[in-house]
């Protein structure tokens, strides 16, 4: 409930984007960005653990090109335009099946 109430405003008020379907794949990601995209948040999830599986990259959407973007889980910041067309390559660190990730962008 704590980390809701964090992104309350974006869940309520952001744009959303779907990123990954497992209509199409074992992945689903969604990408929520406020109107002022100064903020956003992806959400990832894989319905079924693959052994020696590849490395999923995700690319994220609608963030501003030439913004500066911190993403504290990585301890990194990144333009806007590194983490939309570079991709992100995320970390599942539950194990076992339906496993999710989460990563925030948050503009400098």
């Amino acid at each position: 409930i704590a980390e809701f109430r964090e992104v309350e405003d974006l869940v309520m008020k952001g744009d959303l984007s779907r990123l990954e379907s497992t209509m199409e794949g074992n992945y689903f990601a969604e990408m929520l960005v406020s109107k002022e995209k100064d903020t956003a948040w992806l959400v990832a999830m894989y319905a079924t653990k693959i052994p020696n599986d590849e490395p999923k990259m995700f690319y994220p959407k609608g963030l501003l090109e030439d913004a500066l973007y911190e993403i504290p889980e990585l301890g990194v910041t990144l333009s806007g335009r590194t983490i939309m067309y570079a991709g992100m390559q995320l970390r599942f660190t539950t194990p076992g099946d339906y496993a999710t990730a989460t990563l925030h962008f948050n503009k400098v």
